[in-house]
């Protein structure tokens, strides 16, 4: 009787603790797009580690890491500046300003 109370208990704390894990492992993929003075900008996850962002007829490779909500993207050449980005409750993307990149 214990050994199945035991089982049982050890089972739904393993199942919950699997749910937890996972929930708190985001994934992006695909490409996000945002409205920035009238032109798009989009930024395109390739993939486990790379992305591209387009601006204004320029493309750039980043390197990317994704902490609970918050991506990092770092650029690979030119000005190495961070951009860090939110994953929204609806799976947007936003930035410190108040950009909203959204899914294509």
């Amino acid at each position: 009787m214990i050994g199945k109370f035991l089982a049982r208990t050890l089972l739904a704390a393993l199942t919950i603790s699997t749910m937890i894990f996972v929930s708190g492992c985001q994934k992006v993929s695909g490409t996000y797009k945002a409205d920035m003075m009238g032109q798009a900008m989009t930024i395109t996850f390739k993939s486990s580690d790379k992305a591209d962002i387009s601006f204004g007829g320029t493309t750039g490779e980043t390197t990317y890491k994704v902490d609970g909500q918050t991506i990092t993207l770092q650029p690979t050449t030119g000005e190495k500046q961070v951009l860090l980005l939110t994953i929204g409750h609806d799976g947007s993307l936003t930035n410190a300003a108040g950009m909203k990149f959204t899914k294509q």
